[in-house]
């Protein structure tokens, strides 16, 4: 079950959609947890995702929230391992809470089916305000 919250327009964002995770702490505000095909299916233009497992599978966030940096709760803090970013500006991974700690970056409409040593670190994501250029 898919609930709409309005929360976020005190922080100038889109109104958020979570899914019903019977009152755990959602993955992430601004952000949609989805698991599996539905996951891939739903990583459309205009968002990022962010999956549980190698190859875009498993469990994923999908989230089109811009320009601040989101942190992971629950399951998904320190257990993402694929991702896809399909917006027209950069993707940033950070290790630790709010942005801190050691970063990854993820070019505009670019897929990455492995993070590599950064597999399992992802503390907190952000997309950012500047549409390219692609990470250094």
């Amino acid at each position: 079950m898919l609930q709409r919250l309005a929360s976020a327009a005190a922080l100038g964002l889109a109104a958020l959609t979570l899914a019903n995770l019977n009152g755990a702490q959602p993955p992430s505000a601004g952000a949609q947890p989805l698991s599996g095909a539905a996951a891939v299916g739903n990583c459309d233009r205009g968002s990022y995702c962010l999956f549980m497992r190698k190859n875009y599978e498993g469990n994923a966030i999908v989230s089109d929230t811009c320009c601040v940096w989101l942190n992971l709760h629950g399951k998904y803090d320190n257990n993402v391992s694929s991702a896809k970013n399909r917006t027209e500006a950069r993707l940033f991974l950070a290790s630790g809470r709010d942005g801190t700690g050691r970063r990854i970056c993820l070019n505009p409409f670019s897929n990455t089916s492995s993070l590599g040593g950064f597999n399992n670190r992802a503390s907190s994501f952000k997309r950012a305000k500047v549409l390219g250029p692609h990470c250094h």
